[in-house]
């Protein structure tokens, strides 16, 4: 029973260490997927979509008002990528966006070329797990000090295997 136990914990570690290590890695490798995945950080966007949400967006051809975009701004030394809602579309077809919980557009339009694509799930508080593997000692606690324990734990197992092999072939 007690065997059963440390197996599913051990298989559940496994599970959990390859899906927090893959989500980042998508990100930050920019692997060619039908889709994206962002890490939401504030509260524009609620009660949609709120912060520490692991996003889903996948580009589209076009969009609508009332589309839930996800697009990148330049502005301030870096590129930021946004999601808010397209609340109109001006003339020259570009895009006024503006956040769900605030109280007026954003003061800059957003071009077709901007947009990443549309917002269409996303998974509740996954993203503070991600944004947390993303710095060292997230990557330390919940990638590394459980990749050794596997790692042990596999050596272990295969001295204990040609341990038993050598007590047989001794015999």
């Amino acid at each position: 029973m007690k065997n059963n136990i440390l197996n599913t914990i051990y298989w559940i570690l496994i599970l959990f260490v390859v899906l927090v290590a893959i989500i980042p890695a998508i990100s930050a490798f920019n692997l060619k997927l039908p889709f994206s995945l962002y890490s939401v950080e504030t509260g524009s966007m609620e009660p949609v979509i709120k912060p520490g949400d692991l996003i889903f967006v996948k580009e589209e051809e076009r969009y609508q008002v009332g589309d839930i975009i996800s697009f990148t701004d330049q502005r301030g030394g870096g590129i930021t990528t946004i999601t808010h809602r397209i609340a109109s579309i001006n003339e020259d077809g570009t895009f006024m966006t503006k956040g769900d919980a605030n109280s007026g557009v954003d003061a800059d339009s957003v071009r077709s070329e901007d947009i990443v694509g549309k917002y269409f799930f996303r998974i509740p508080l996954l993203g503070y797990i991600i944004s947390f593997v993303k710095t060292p000692l997230g990557f330390l606690i919940l990638i590394a000090i459980p990749a050794i324990i596997i790692a042990y734990e596999e050596f272990r197992k295969i001295v204990k295997h040609v341990s038993s092999k050598k007590e047989n072939y001794q015999k």
